[in-house]
């Protein structure tokens, strides 16, 4: 985990701003049901995650599963999801 936070925020010189949860700083996170350090497959057992801002619950990440499980085949949807994300 601090390979992936810490140490990559020092050796881009970003650690002002990136790198570890402090006032100010950007930060993504991914909360987990259970600790990735005693069993790394506890890393898929998501409970909320806050990106860009905004806070997805467990509902609503099942909730973009299965709108995005249901609408996989549509090309005029992968288009416009494609299109927007410029």
């Amino acid at each position: 985990l601090q390979t992936a936070t810490v140490n990559a925020a020092d050796y881009f010189g970003l650690s002002a701003d990136y790198g570890s949860v402090a006032a100010g700083k950007v930060a993504d996170l991914l909360l987990l049901d259970a600790n990735p350090l005693q069993d790394i497959s506890n890393s898929a057992e998501i409970n909320t995650v806050v990106f860009a801002g905004t806070v997805y619950t467990r509902a609503d990440l099942d909730d973009l599963l299965a709108y995005v499980e249901s609408n996989s085949s549509s090309l005029s949807l992968a288009c416009k999801l494609v299109w927007e994300a410029q």
